[in-house]
C-alpha cells in the first residue's frame, strides 16, 4: 500500500505510532491523536483524490499558519502542526518548497534522525566528523537534507545533485536562505552518492577537491606518469582531508613545489631531484619574493617530504608499478625542523606586542561597554518612534526610515529589521538598529567575559549552562565558578569569577533565555571528543530565521574588525594596535604577572600543562632562575 492508499483511520495510525515509536508519553500520545482529527479535518475540506493533492490545494491558506482560516485558535494550530512531523518524516506528505521557505523547524532533523532516517543521519554525521566540519556547518547539513527529503519524499542516500540544484534555487527566497547546499553536497560526494559539480550564487560552480584529475588539470600538469603518480597522491590524502585542506595540499604540492621546479628548471622529466635544484628551490620558498622578507615554509616542506614517504611507501609495496617513480627525498627532517625554529621568533614578537597592546587596553575595554550601551539606547528609542518619525539618541537626532515591507536584520536573523538614519547628514548610509546593538553587545560581552576568565575563544563558544558551578574557599565563602572541561590539556580546571564577570555572564543568559520558560538548546559539534551534541545550553548562542546556533569566531572578529575601523577613524587606537579574542589570554596572564601573581598560579589559572607555555603569554621580561636566586644566602 502507498501513501496514496491511506484511509483516514491509516493516517491516524501512522501519527500517534510516530509519537509511541519516540516513547512519548500517553498525553502526548493524546495531542498527536487530537492533532491528527485537526489536520485531517482540514485536508478533506480541500479538492483532491490523494492526501499529497489535496494538501497542496490548501497550502496556500496555509502558508502562514497563525494567519490561516482554518486555525480557529493557539491550541489548534500547535495540534496540526504536531500531527504534521510524523506526515513529513514517513514522506505520506511532501510540501513544496515555497511553503516551506515560510516554515519553522527547529528540530524536524531530530526527528528524522531518531525515527525514519536514522542511518543516514548517522552517515552525515560521521562524514562531518571526518572531514572537519564546524558544528555550525554539519548543522546546516543536516537542515539542508531535511528539507530535501520531505520534498522529493527521497531517502538522503538517493539524492540526486538535481535534487540539490532545485533546493538551491528555491531556499533564496524564504527563511532558508543562509541554509546552502554546499556541505549536503560535500557530504553526497564524499560518500560517492552523487556526482559532478553544483551551480551556486557567486560562482560558476562548486567543483571540490574530490576529484584530483580537476586539480591536475588546474596546475596544468600534462605529462601522464605524473598524472598517474599525483593522482593516485591526492586520492589518498581525500581519505583523511576534507576539500579544503585538499586543495590546500594540492596547491603545495602542484605549484609550490612541482611548478616551480619545472618553471626553473624545464628540463626536469623525473621526481628525482638533484640536491643542488632541491636546495635552489628550498631557498626560494623561505623569502618572500615580493617583500624579500623570511617566510615560514614549514608546510609547504611538510608536503613535499610526505609526498615522497608515498612514492617510497608505494613502490616497497608494488615495486613493478611503482619503483621506477621512488626518488631521494628533498626535504630532510633538519629543514622543517629549522623552519619550526621561526617560531620562537614570533613568540618574542607576540610577547613585544602584548605589553605595547596592554597600554591602550583599558580606552579599548572601557569603548567596546560605551558602544554597546549606545547602541541599546539607539535601538530603544528607533522601536518607540513610528516610520518617518525624528527621534533623538545619545545625542543626536535620527530619523526611523520607513519600510515597504518588513525586512530580516542582516544580523540577527530572528527579528525584523529597523533602519534609522542621522539627520543632518546628506547622503548618510541607513542603519539597521538591530544589527549594530547585536554585534556591539556580543563582541562587548565574549571580549569581557574573556579578559575577566582567560578562557580560550574556543572554550567560551562551547561553554554551557551547565558549566556554571561554585565551590567553597578556604574562609568557607561561597564562590561562583565556571567548570572548564578537559581540552588541550587532560584535565579540567575551576575557573572562580568576580562579581563583574558574573554580572556579565547574567547579561547575556538573560537576553538569550529572554521570555523562554528555560534556557534554550541548540546542536552543536562537539570536537575535542568529536561527537554530535544534540541538545547543548550554550551560553554563548543567537536565534537564527530557521533555527537557534551558537557563535564561531569569524563572526566576532568581522565584527572587531569593523569596530576597530571606527575607532582608528577616531584616532583614539594606533592604526597598528588590534585586539582579538586570542589576545585576551596574553593580556589577562601579562597583567596577572605585573599584579605580583606567582607563575604556578598563572598557570593553574591559564590551564597550561606547562610552565613555560605560560612564561611565553607573559609581555613583561620574566626574571631568570639566577636573578631570583641571587642574594639567597648572603646574610
Amino acid at each position: 500500500m502507498t501513501a496514496d492508499d491511506f484511509t483516514r483511520d491509516d493516517m491516524i495510525c501512522k501519527i500517534v505510532g510516530f509519537s509511541q515509536l519516540q516513547g512519548y508519553t500517553e498525553k502526548t500520545q493524546m495531542d498527536y491523536f487530537y492533532g491528527a482529527k485537526c489536520l485531517l479535518d482540514w485536508l478533506e475540506t480541500q479538492c483532491g483524490r490523494t492526501w499529497q493533492e489535496r494538501w497542496l490545494n490548501g497550502e496556500p491558506s496555509i502558508m502562514n499558519w497563525g494567519e490561516a482560516p482554518s486555525v480557529r485558535n493557539r491550541k489548534h494550530f500547535d495540534s496540526m502542526r504536531l500531527a504534521l512531523s510524523p506526515l513529513l518524516c514517513l514522506r505520506v506528505l511532501r510540501p513544496s518548497y515555497e511553503w516551506l521557505n515560510h516554515q519553522h523547524f527547529n528540530k524536524l532533523h531530530l526527528k528524522l534522525s531518531a525515527t525514519t532516517d536514522t542511518e543516514d543521519f548517522r552517515m552525515i554525521k560521521e562524514t562531518a566528523k571526518l572531514m572537519k566540519f564546524s558544528g555550525h556547518s554539519t548543522l546546516r547539513t543536516m537542515l539542508c537534507a531535511t528539507l530535501i527529503a520531505i520534498h522529493t519524499g527521497k531517502r538522503i542516500s538517493a539524492f540526486t545533485l538535481e535534487d540539490l540544484q532545485e533546493y538551491d534555487e528555491k531556499r533564496k527566497l524564504g527563511i532558508h536562505y543562509l541554509v546552502t547546499a554546499a556541505s549536503l553536497w560535500n557530504v553526497l560526494r564524499y560518500n560517492r552518492i552523487i556526482e559532478g559539480g553544483l551551480a551556486t550564487s557567486g560562482t560558476s560552480k562548486i567543483v571540490g577537491a574530490l576529484e584530483s584529475e580537476e586539480l591536475l588539470d588546474k596546475y596544468l600538469i600534462l605529462d601522464p606518469d605524473q598524472r598517474f603518480v599525483f593522482a593516485s597522491y591526492l586520492d589518498h590524502c581525500s581519505v583523511q582531508c576534507s576539500p579544503l585542506a585538499l586543495k590546500q595540499e594540492a596547491a603545495f604540492l602542484l605549484e609550490a613545489f612541482w611548478r616551480d621546479i619545472l618553471h626553473h628548471h624545464p628540463e626536469q622529466l623525473t621526481f628525482e631531484v638533484s640536491r643542488s635544484i632541491a636546495n635552489a628551490w628550498k631557498k626560494r620558498k623561505k623569502v618572500d619574493p615580493d617583500t624579500g622578507e623570511r617566510m615560514n615554509a614549514a608546510g609547504v616542506f611538510s608536503t613535499v617530504r610526505a609526498f615522497y614517504a608515498f612514492l617510497d611507501e608505494r613502490a616497497r609495496e608494488d615495486p613493478e608499478t611503482w619503483e621506477k617513480f621512488a626518488a631521494y627525498n628533498p626535504v630532510d627532517l633538519a629543514d622543517i625542523q629549522g623552519e619550526e625554529k621561526l617560531t620562537s621568533d614570533g613568540n618574542a614578537k607576540k610577547r613585544k606586542d602584548t605589553a605595547e597592546k596592554l597600554q591602550y587596553l583599558g580606552i579599548f575595554w572601557e569603548t567596546l561597554r560605551k558602544n554597546s550601551e549606545n547602541a541599546m539606547r539607539l535601538l530603544e528609542a528607533a522601536r518607540q518612534a513610528g516610520p518617518g518619525e525624528q527621534f533623538e539618541a545619545n545625542g543626536k537626532q535620527f530619523l526611523r526610515v520607513p519600510t515597504s515591507r518588513s525586512l530580516i536584520s542582516t544580523e540577527n536573523y530572528g527579528t525584523v529589521s529597523v533602519k534609522v538614519t542621522e539627520v543632518g547628514h546628506p547622503g548618510a548610509k541607513n542603519i539597521d538598529a538591530v544589527s549594530q546593538e547585536h554585534s556591539a553587545f556580543w563582541i562587548w560581552a565574549s571580549m569581557d567575559l574573556l579578559l575577566r576568565t582567560g578562557l580560550r575563544p574556543w572554550e567560551l563558544y562551547r561553554l554551557e549552562k551547565a558549566d556554571i558551578s561554585k565551590i567553597v574557599d578556604t574562609n568557607n565563602n561561597v564562590v561562583p565558578c565556571l567548570m572548564i572541561r578537559a581540552g588541550k590539556t587532560d584535565e579540567p580546571r575551576v575557573v572562580q569569577l568576580t562579581p563583574k564577570a558574573v554580572a556579565t555572564l547574567s547579561h547575556i543568559m538573560r537576553r538569550v533565555q529572554g521570555e523562554l520558560d528555560s534556557y534554550p538548546a541548540v546542536p552543536r559539534f562537539e570536537v575535542v571528543e568529536g561527537e554530535y551534541v544534540e541538545d547543548a545550553q550554550l551560553i554563548l548562542q543567537k536565534s537564527l530565521s530557521s533555527y537557534r546556533s551558537g557563535f564561531y569566531g569569524t563572526e566576532l572578529l568581522r565584527w572587531l574588525h569593523t569596530f576597530h575601523a571606527d575607532l582608528y577613524e577616531q584616532r583614539m587606537l594606533p592604526d597598528w594596535v588590534t585586539f582579538t579574542p586570542k589576545d585576551c589570554r596574553r593580556l589577562v596572564a601579562t597583567k596577572m604577572y605585573i599584579k605580583g601573581v606567582p607563575l604556578l598560579e598563572i598557570q593553574r589559572f591559564l590551564g597550561h600543562k606547562h610552565l613555560q607555555t605560560t612564561s611565553l603569554y607573559i609581555g613583561e621580561p620574566i626574571d631568570t632562575l639566577l636573578q631570583q636566586l641571587k642574594g639567597v644566602w648572603d646574610d
